[in-house]
């Protein structure tokens, strides 16, 4: 009896070791993960695509803190709602469960289907300049904006000053009587200005840092003179999102390249 108590007492050690370790493993308070719970995070990129599309329901994501086994999600991926479990583990690791909860039609969707197998791929995580990504082997899958963000920056009258890849110098394309300029309506997610050689209104999506003109495939004007008009329209239509160089310098970026440049005059 003696040698067993022995050996049970030898045991504990390594029993409240293991009972540690993996508690750590899914409530490790060594890394900060609170930018995850700040936010209701809106889906606004998808396998490379931008998702922002005018009457489609922006799909998103709520993370909830859990219990000591694992932290729980909720969210809506454009068609139906989901909840389900996260397991996060070191700095940046991260697995989602999710689960359908109701059952709508999504004929037509083109976000719920990859959404959901994006985040049963899903390995890691990271937030960059306030976007949440999700990674795939290094890859990113996703990216999410942080809800309720607004820009005042972009208030104002823009003039185009740059375009990528024109077929003429730039004062030839765009003469300064007749350059290309537009304003921004935040609250009424449209974008209003002049072609070059017309006047036009176009809805603008618009969340954090990722822009998408809608409804912009006006066929140039052949009667007009103006020789930029088509490139001008060509390229709005591919912006996915913007930057600004400085306080009076917006610039429209596709693909990750800027592709024009605006200089406020007003």
């Amino acid at each position: 009896m003696k040698h067993l108590l022995l050996g049970i007492l030898a045991l504990l050690p390594l029993v409240a070791y293991n009972q540690k370790g993996l508690t750590e493993d899914y409530a490790d308070t060594r890394f900060d993960r609170s930018v995850l719970y700040e936010h209701t995070w809106n889906l606004v990129e998808l396998n490379g695509i931008s998702t922002l599309e005018p009457g489609i329901k922006q799909a998103y994501l709520i993370f909830k803190p859990g219990d000591d086994q694992y932290n729980r999600i909720s969210g809506y991926t454009g068609c139906n709602y989901i909840v389900g479990r996260i397991d996060l583990k070191g700095a940046d690791e991260i697995g989602f469960t999710p689960n359908i909860i109701t059952n709508n039609n999504c004929a037509g969707s083109s976000v719920e289907v990859p959404l959901i197998q994006a985040m049963f791929e899903t390995d890691r995580w990271a937030e960059k300049s306030g976007q949440l990504c999700l990674y795939r082997k290094g890859k990113v899958v996703a990216r999410f904006n942080p809800s309720g963000y607004t820009n005042a920056n972009l208030n104002g009258l823009w003039q185009l000053n740059y375009v990528r890849d024109h077929s003429a110098p730039f004062t030839e394309l765009y003469p300064f009587a007749s350059r290309p300029s537009m304003m921004f309506s935040i609250e009424g997610n449209s974008v209003s200005g002049y072609s070059g050689c017309r006047e036009f209104v176009y809805p603008v999506l618009i969340n954090n840092n990722s822009m998408v003109f809608a409804n912009n495939k006006v066929q140039p004007d052949t009667t007009c003179q103006a020789k930029g008009e088509y490139i001008f329209l060509n390229n709005l239509g591919k912006v996915t999102a913007y930057g600004f160089k400085n306080e009076s310098t917006l610039v429209l970026i596709a693909n990750s390249e800027p592709v024009m440049a605006f200089t406020r005059i007003k």
